[in-house]
């Protein structure tokens, strides 16, 4: 694997690992709108702009 890659890959799960930390620092509630609102947004950019997501 070229070293882009590992860095892509480690900076990708660091992102993900903030994410799930954030979501952890607020009410259930709050992290399932948030998760329902972003899946919302991906999915209006992705009807017009196919390969978006």
């Amino acid at each position: 694997m070229a070293s882009r890659t590992i860095v892509g890959a480690i900076a990708l799960l660091a992102l993900i690992a903030v994410g799930i930390y954030l979501l952890a620092q607020v009410p259930w509630e709050f992290a399932i709108g948030g998760l329902l609102a972003l899946a919302g947004i991906l999915w209006a950019v992705g009807r017009d702009a196919p390969g978006a997501v």
